[in-house]
């Protein structure tokens, strides 16, 4: 229910897609929701500098279009 409300809010913020991080043991799960692996780059900002963010694998959902699975997302960093 509760990845349901979020698409839903998703759908209302206006957002193209959305992007999760998860453990790699938790991707057949939010696959059942839609979400798709993201292979491209996902970068951050840490310490005033870009890094790719390898910690965990990145998932997409469509929500205005299909999420990408490749090229680079750069999330720029805080404040988002």
């Amino acid at each position: 229910a509760g990845l349901r409300r979020a698409a839903e809010f998703f759908v209302h913020a206006g957002a193209d897609f959305a992007l999760l991080v998860c453990e790699p043991p938790l991707i057949d799960y939010y696959a059942r929701f839609g979400w798709t692996p993201f292979g491209g780059r996902l970068l951050v900002r840490q310490r005033g500098a870009v890094a790719a963010f390898t910690l965990c694998p990145a998932l997409t959902l469509g929500v205005k279009s299909a999420g990408p699975s490749e090229g680079t997302i750069d999330l720029c960093g805080p404040p988002w």
